[in-house]
């Protein structure tokens, strides 16, 4: 039921942000360009070794850098993957926690995989948590 909760509150935060994005009186042209031009994140070697020691502390196999900026580590059952993404700018609030998503300081954390419902969906809310708590000690 709590599950359930957060996914409607996550679904109407999507719509109104959804549609209140387009009041603001901007160009095709300027929205072109903000989402044309790449962002390039460097991620330093302390982070690489933070991110990769928080996903081995979760208790995840085959912790790996992708590229700079992001790294996932493995569940084995049910197959699914948490992933650390470096934000381009750190995050204001000091940690926020949205079921499936966490952000904390400079880092974003997602759970991917199908069928993250009932118990396994918990529980990989539960990484989710534990890598952001890491990341941000």
């Amino acid at each position: 039921m709590l599950r359930e909760d957060s996914r409607t509150l996550v679904g109407i935060v999507l719509a109104v942000v959804a549609t209140t994005a387009g009041c603001n009186g901007g160009s095709d042209k300027a929205a072109r360009e903000e989402t044309s031009s790449p962002v390039t994140i460097k991620a330093t070697p302390a982070e690489t070794t933070k991110a990769i020691r928080c996903l081995h502390e979760a208790g995840l196999s085959s912790a790996d850098q992708g590229h700079s900026g992001l790294w996932t580590g493995s569940h084995q059952s049910p197959a699914y993957r948490i992933v650390v993404h470096k934000l381009a700018k750190p995050a204001k609030a000091q940690q926020v926690v949205a079921g499936e998503y966490a952000v904390t300081g400079s880092f974003k954390v997602v759970a991917v995989g199908r069928g993250l419902i009932g118990n396994d969906g918990i529980q990989a809310d539960a990484l989710v948590q534990t890598v952001a708590e890491c990341l941000s000690s």
